[in-house]
């Protein structure tokens, strides 16, 4: 598929996503984290009914898109891609440096795994209320196993390096204040 009838394909499908009845999207939303093989009858009967057209080899990762999308369909707010939504989380809470470093290593196979992982996150940014760009989000995820992994670097430079290319000052004082406080109690 050309970068163009995927752009027109990733749009038609969340615009679809969009038009679910109340009902499927609840049955997406409760299975975020979970995978396409894992996840109940109503879940996987709502992802069919918009998900037509699609390669059967991206069904795992449209799925944990579906399902976010569903999670977060009354979510207000700029939508910002997923990398950068973590850089914001970080700032405040603790672990997320550690879950992305963890995503940022594994493949989308075996799809359960990814699915609790990505999951994690995405659940973190809903209880935060911060928006997403699911079109961003579901193309990243198409070249996650590509073998240049382009998709994880860029996520890690946008996660770790501000627009001028330096490094996140805010994180890299937390993360000294980390550093420095374990040694701290190493010391005792």
């Amino acid at each position: 598929m050309t970068e163009e009838k995927n752009a027109d394909w990733v749009a038609g499908f969340l615009d679809r996503l969009g038009g679910l009845s109340v009902g499927d999207r609840t049955a997406l939303k409760r299975s975020l984290g979970i995978s396409l093989r894992e996840a109940d009858a109503r879940a996987v009967a709502a992802f069919f009914k918009v998900f037509w057209g699609g390669s059967r080899w991206e069904e795992d990762i449209c799925f944990i898109t579906a399902c976010a999308v569903a999670a977060f369909h009354n979510v207000e707010g700029e939508k910002k891609s997923f990398q950068l939504r973590l850089r914001e989380m970080a700032v405040s809470s603790g672990g997320v440096e550690n879950k992305l470093l963890q995503l940022l290593d594994i493949p989308r196979k075996p799809e359960t795994y990814f699915a609790v992982k990505i999951g994690r996150l995405l659940r973190q940014m809903l209880a935060a209320g911060l928006n997403l760009d699911f079109a961003k989000l579901l193309k990243d995820l198409q070249q996650w196993d590509h073998p240049a992994r382009f998709v994880q670097l860029k996520w890690a430079r946008d996660f770790y390096l501000t627009d001028s290319g330096q490094p996140d000052a805010e994180n890299d004082s937390k993360n000294n204040k980390d550093i420095m406080k374990e040694k701290e109690e190493n010391v005792d």
